[in-house]
């Protein structure tokens, strides 16, 4: 396995960043206002600490910033994957779109403690 690079600014430090849940479904997606680093290999979330981090294709990884609070962490629990959108800020409109998977509590994820 390559080694990972934990990168030292978090997501949140460098664009806006809004999660939605719906409430009826077990569906997320993350908005960002600014191309990311890489392309987005997979997302890990920790269940104990709600540490949210982006695993990039490059074997970087990336915090989100701040940990998730109970209600989006309950949701992270319940999906399997989540829609990430780019969005141009001037138009509202998304520039770039995919979908990965969420891994929670993963073992090759780096352990961050964070708070709320």
């Amino acid at each position: 396995m390559p080694d990972i690079n934990l990168l030292e600014h978090a997501l949140t430090d460098e664009m806006l960043v809004d999660i939605y849940a719906s409430t009826d479904r077990d569906e997320i997606s993350i908005l960002y206002e600014k191309p990311l680093r890489d392309e987005v290999d997979y997302v890990s979330v920790s269940t104990e600490t709600g540490t949210l981090l982006f695993h990039y294709k490059n074997h970087t990884v990336q915090r989100l910033g701040s940990a998730l609070k109970d209600d989006l962490l309950e949701k992270f629990k319940q999906t399997d994957n989540v829609a990430l959108f780019q969005i141009d800020m001037r138009n509202k409109l998304p520039v770039a779109a995919s979908e990965v998977a969420v891994k929670r509590d993963d073992p090759n994820a780096p352990h961050i403690k964070e708070t709320a």
